[in-house]
């Protein structure tokens, strides 16, 4: 599991979950700005998992796993940013440089 925005390897075949501090509480959630190259990795799925305690207000995560498709490099950026505010930048952000070995 992948925490930090950086470099990420994965090899052909393979997953790895980028997670995301999130707190859709908010109205903000990560989306993905920058689609990756579609022939170096995709993306198998997008979920938000709550926090431990049930706490009213309390933040998650978002997990994101990857799968690697063909040898190659790929960047996958994303926005923390409220659907519905279009024109405002977002919050954060984080990109991830995946290498598919």
């Amino acid at each position: 599991m992948v925490t930090e925005p950086g470099p990420v390897t994965v090899g052909v075949g393979e997953r790895v979950t980028l997670e995301l501090r999130s707190n859709p509480t908010t109205g903000y959630s990560w989306e993905l700005t920058v689609a990756p190259d579609s022939a170096v990795v995709r993306i198998v799925s997008d979920d938000y998992v709550p926090p431990a305690l049930p706490i009213p207000g309390a933040g998650g995560s978002q997990r994101i796993v990857v799968e690697g498709v063909e040898a190659g490099t790929a960047a996958l950026e994303f926005g923390y940013r409220r659907p519905w505010e279009t024109d405002a930048p977002p919050a954060e952000t984080a990109a991830f440089d995946v290498t598919v070995s």
